[in-house]
């Protein structure tokens, strides 16, 4: 039996040092464009546990602050102020609800609650500017909450909507969905999340700095690596689940928003909620929207989300007065 030739052993260490070379560039590329580090300034003097939360690292902004973000792709500094109860959003809102409102929760993460632009700028303010003047004639007022929270995942959105959104009675959620809020569990990756727990402290990384971003965002990418290729399935499950326990507190419609790169995966998870529950309602917007680097969108970017939903919203009341004979 003859002996393989020295230059077949060279090709195949060619063959595999090319597929390494290109994986690893392919990985620096993806997270050089969409994963760029940023400051995630999650300050303990900002942020409260509202009491009955059952989620091991979940938190609410206290009411009344100034959230500065900056990053290294923006030469501004922008401000999310939250209102007396603690949401990012221009104007505080009535408990109990006026009986001549037409109340919007939306609910989310960063892209929600409108990281990187300011308050104003957010995709729930500039639908609740949108729906005020196309139904300006209307008898009711439509109002949009701002329940967005940097971070969260299906579940956290979840609970947050539960223990702070029900009191303001929601007739719609609106619940802006992208893929990474399902393979992402917060309860099992807290630090890739930006948790404000004990680890930091004990790590010696201080707010603000270098050490931080790297404390954060290196667990984030690797996490989402090793959740894509070993628990992608067990996780949708998971959180498709948390998503359906909403049910068990809010029977209203909701509807789901996401964008175009969406995915096929969120899109059939998306799908067979809809199979499970004819008040969940979906809009997917085709345009690629203008974005950061990091992928957040930017003002460009929510003014296109909003003005989606603001079609959406007022064909659905339209369509809702229509089959009640009633005004909206």
């Amino acid at each position: 039996m003859s002996r393989p030739r020295p230059f077949l052993f060279l090709t195949i260490i060619v063959i595999e040092c090319v597929v390494l070379i290109g994986l690893g560039a392919f990985i620096v590329f993806r997270y050089q464009r969409y994963r760029e580090p940023v400051v995630i300034p999650i300050r303990r003097d900002q942020v409260e546990v509202p009491s009955g939360s059952t989620l091991s690292y979940f938190y609410t902004y206290k009411p009344n602050q100034d959230l500065i973000y900056t990053a290294s792709f923006s030469p501004i500094t922008v401000t999310n102020k939250t209102n007396a109860d603690g949401l990012v959003d221009r104007f505080d809102y009535a408990v109990p609800k006026p009986k001549d409102v037409f109340r919007i929760v939306a609910v989310g993460d960063s892209f929600t609650q409108g990281v990187f632009v300011n308050t104003e700028e957010s995709f729930p303010e500039r639908t609740e500017d949108l729906l005020a003047r196309t139904v300006a004639d209307n008898a009711r007022r439509i109002e949009v909450l701002n329940f967005g929270v940097g971070g969260y995942d299906i579940e956290y959105a979840s609970q947050r909507l539960r223990l702070l959104g029900m009191k303001y009675v929601p007739d719609l959620v609106v619940w802006l969905q992208k893929f990474d809020d399902y393979y992402h569990i917060n309860e099992r990756t807290p630090v890739a999340r930006g948790s404000f727990n004990d680890e930091l402290i004990s790590a010696g990384i201080p707010h603000y700095s270098k050490e931080l971003e790297t404390f954060l965002m290196l667990p984030h990418i690797l996490g989402e690596e090793l959740v894509k290729q070993r628990a992608i399935e067990s996780a949708l499950h998971y959180q498709k689940s948390r998503f359906m326990e909403v049910r068990s507190f809010y029977r209203g419609p909701i509807l789901i928003v996401t964008l175009a790169d969406s995915g096929a995966l969120l899109d059939d998870v998306i799908s067979s909620v809809q199979r499970l529950d004819k008040g969940i309602y979906t809009i997917q917007i085709q345009e690629e929207i203008s974005r950061f680097p990091d992928s957040h969108p930017d003002q460009e970017g929510h003014r296109t989300i909003a003005e989606a939903v603001a079609v959406w919203v007022t064909e659905y009341l339209k369509s809702s007065a229509s089959s009640s004979g009633t005004m909206w």
